[in-house]
């Protein structure tokens, strides 16, 4: 046999006796493939409404309530409540609470919220608000989702209770998907 015959035998030996050499590929950990996979997607959406309660708390805070409806990517038609505590003391107003989006089939979507108010004209406030998805008292599809988003509405404040609310909200969901085996 001469050198080069040798050399080729060797590794072929080699590669029955040692098995194949690992690639990267290969050489990776091994994963579970039915894991959970987050898919982020833009959420957004119009809403209104009316401001439906307002509780007096120890001054200068009260308890306000939103019902609303709307339209949104993701969710498709729902209903959405709005629940803060109001500080009247803070310059800008501010508020925090929870907001709960109910789809159609009953799938909810509830996010922890900050926010503030601005007079824009006599009467009139710009609400913002910025919230945070609750992935675990999210439900149905929306059980383990992630995300947030900002929501922007003008509320007659002159009427107070019983006065109408809209306006729109924009961000982004991270929804928890298991991928085949």
């Amino acid at each position: 046999m001469n050198v080069r015959t040798t050399r080729l035998v060797a590794v072929a030996l080699a590669a029955l006796v040692c098995g194949p050499i690992p690639t990267a590929a290969s050489a990776a950990p091994r994963h579970d493939t039915s894991s959970e996979v987050a898919t982020a997607t833009p959420l957004r959406g119009t809403l209104e409404g009316v401001h439906t309660s307002r509780t007096p708390l120890a001054p200068p805070f009260v308890r306000d309530r939103f019902d609303l409806q709307g339209q949104a990517t993701r969710l498709g038609e729902f209903a959405l409540v709005i629940e803060s505590t109001v500080n009247f003391a803070a310059r800008p107003v501010t508020g925090a609470g929870t907001m709960t989006f109910t789809a159609a089939n009953g799938d909810r979507i509830v996010a922890d919220q900050t926010g503030a108010s601005t007079l824009v004209a006599q009467g009139s406030v710009l609400i913002t608000e910025r919230a945070v998805i609750d992935p675990v008292r999210s439900t149905g599809r929306f059980a383990g989702a992630q995300g947030t988003f900002t929501v922007q509405r003008l509320a007659d404040a002159a009427t107070g209770v019983g006065g109408r609310t809209s306006g729109s909200f924009a961000g982004t969901i991270s929804l928890q998907r298991s991928t085949p085996d």
